[in-house]
C-alpha cells in the first residue's frame, strides 16, 4: 500500500475529557488503492474503510486532505 496522505489529530472533543485527562492523538492514513485507515496513539489499527466506491471508477486522486 502506497501512503498519498497522513494526518495526525484527535478523535475527542478537548471539553469532553475530564480535569486532569490527558488526550490521545490518533494518525489517519489515506492509500493510493482508497482506504482510509486510523491508527491509535500506540499505532495500532482502529478502523480501515474503503471509499474506492463512493468515486467513478476513472477517478483518480490528484489532492487529499485529511480532517
Amino acid at each position: 500500500r502506497r501512503v498519498v496522505a497522513m494526518a495526525a489529530g484527535w478523535l475527542d472533543d478537548e471539553a469532553e475529557r475530564g480535569a486532569g485527562e490527558r488526550r490521545k492523538q490518533v494518525v489517519v492514513v489515506v492509500t493510493e488503492g482508497w482506504s482510509v485507515m486510523c491508527f491509535d496513539h500506540n499505532l495500532q489499527l482502529v478502523w480501515e474503510n474503503s471509499i474506492k466506491s463512493d468515486f467513478p471508477p476513472h477517478a483518480s486522486l490528484r489532492e487529499v486532505a485529511v480532517m
